[in-house]
């Protein structure tokens, strides 16, 4: 199952940026800033990695959000985190933090032999989706049932870049 409820690929303009990066010179692009994974490319023997979704997730644990947090969802200025987060998540049944792709990314081990990439290894990583709260949002590597999820998910996204990937005792082993 690929995510239902968000945007999975990047923007046309990432994807020509990520490009001309190569182009230029770059061994990798590695982006961020969404809370979820996008797809990974192998482009002229190069990593992109569009989006690392989130590593530590821990928004919950702040004292107050911003001010135009509590503008947008109407939140009473006095809330603390946790009361705010409630009124956005509706009595935490909604929202990113409901959402257990908001919770994976994996660290990337690339190895190089004269500036080519040789060998692109995953490790999946989970940020406690399912923990009591103190260790909610802190990232351990996925096993078992997380990232076999982890490798599906990511193996989805990227097959319409035709990344071809393996995922072997743990990790994921990308085809360069």
């Amino acid at each position: 199952e690929v995510l239902k409820n968000e945007f999975t690929e990047p923007a046309d303009f990432i994807v020509e940026f990520a490009h001309k990066c190569i182009d230029a010179g770059a061994s990798a692009v590695i982006g961020g800033g969404t809370h979820q994974l996008k797809p990974i490319e192998i482009y002229k023997g190069y990593a992109i990695f569009y989006s690392l979704g989130n590593f530590i997730y821990q928004g919950k644990s702040v004292k107050y959000q911003p001010a135009d947090f509590y503008e947008k969802y109407d939140v009473p200025l006095d809330y603390n985190t946790e009361e705010a987060l409630n009124v956005r998540s509706k009595g935490d049944t909604i929202g990113i933090h409901k959402d257990f792709y908001n919770y994976m990314t994996f660290l990337p081990k690339m190895e190089f032999n004269a500036k080519k990439l040789t060998k692109l290894s995953l490790m999946p990583v989970e940020l406690g989706f399912e923990k009591d709260e103190c260790l909610n949002g802190l990232p351990c590597f996925a096993t078992g049932k997380w990232g076999e999820k982890i490798f599906n998910h990511i193996q989805k996204l990227s097959k319409k870049n035709s990344v071809k990937m393996n995922y072997v005792n743990g990790y994921i082993e990308v085809e360069v």
